[in-house]
């Protein structure tokens, strides 16, 4: 699947959480919603990370997955040979669907927002199913969690095949927002239809 959104070539997770807080606002004004309960869905440490080279001494690997990488991307050969670039969508494996879809909607009126600029010719952004298998590093809403992985998540740490350290920290990145769940939402339960 292609993705793009329109952010230099030097984007990272910052830059994109930046762009969606703007989106978010815009996003809950057209459906009435509370604009800085919406922004507080949106965190840097939530944001998939995005990567257009992978780390290693071999070359050829290097060159492969660049080459790769632009063919998902849809870059002609002779882009891909002069080095134009594409990035790979890294996303966090505990982010549920529901929280998929609402970063879905509020990318969408972020590309909107960049076009009536006139934004430049956009990087293309390729999710090729990579996924981040830790846990959230900050603390997140409830419905951002997907509970088929933490099952998964929590057996895995019991049986000993992830560390013990790794559900400490997702313990204790459930429970402040989770109590507060409501926090991001001024007019019900579920954070991400009201926010």
């Amino acid at each position: 699947m292609l993705v793009l959104w329109p952010l230099s070539d030097d984007v990272d997770t910052l830059q994109l959480a930046l762009e969606r807080k703007r989106a978010a606002a815009v996003w809950a004004e057209r459906r009435g919603k509370n604009p800085n309960a919406a922004r507080k869905l949106i965190e840097e440490d939530w944001m998939s990370d995005s990567i257009s080279d992978i780390e290693t001494d071999d070359e050829e690997k290097r060159k492969t997955y660049r080459e790769e990488l632009g063919k998902a991307a849809c870059l002609q050969p002779r882009e891909i040979a002069g080095g134009v670039k594409a990035w790979e969508i890294i996303k966090p494996r505990y982010r549920s669907q529901k929280y998929e879809n609402l970063l879905r909607e509020i990318d969408d009126v972020g590309c909107e927002l960049k076009f009536k600029k006139g934004a430049r010719r956009q990087t293309p952004r390729v999710f090729r199913r990579s996924y981040n298998e830790e846990p959230p590093r900050a603390a997140i809403f409830d419905f951002m969690l997907d509970r088929n992985w933490e099952s998964r998540f929590r057996r895995d740490c019991d049986s000993g095949t992830k560390d013990s350290s790794e559900l400490e920290i997702l313990e204790a990145n459930l429970g402040p927002l989770l109590e507060d769940g409501n926090e991001a939402d001024d007019e019900g339960d579920d954070n991400a239809e009201s926010a």
